[in-house]
């Protein structure tokens, strides 16, 4: 049976946050410091017109991406069911190399179905929410 390790001593040193530097407000820097610092506090206060084209931005970024991700989601699932599609096709055929169960080709397809709908969905009711 082994020995329990030695505990460990505390550190010696102690660590401090030294304070943060005090500007000079006679220097270019503290000039600019001080300035940025009056005039964000005054476009907080007040509300100014670059804030309230910040909101449109914002709100019309939004907007269109939520737009692209619905696109693409849509795309993507034509894309599968256009490959689904394709697989049931060619496995139709008598003289292919290409064959499926009858199982297989009703759950590709029913699946396919199923989640373009429910996907379509919950994308629609998650990126567009009602009113209500």
């Amino acid at each position: 049976m082994s020995a329990a390790p030695p505990p460990l001593d505390p550190p010696q040193q102690t660590f401090t946050i030294p304070p943060p530097p005090v500007l000079d407000e006679s220097s270019e820097q503290g000039v600019r410091s001080l300035t940025q610092a009056v005039e964000e506090r005054r476009g907080n206060q007040e509300g100014t017109l670059a804030e309230a084209r910040r909101g449109a931005l914002d709100w019309s970024l939004k907007y269109w991406l939520k737009i692209l991700l619905f696109v693409f989601v849509i795309s993507m699932n034509v894309w599968w069911d256009t490959r689904v599609a394709d697989w049931i096709w060619y496995s139709g055929y008598v003289h292919g190399g290409f064959h499926l169960s009858d199982s297989v080709l009703i759950a590709l397809a029913t699946t396919s179905v199923a989640n373009f709908l429910a996907l379509i969905l919950i994308v629609a009711k998650h990126l567009f929410p009602s009113d209500k």
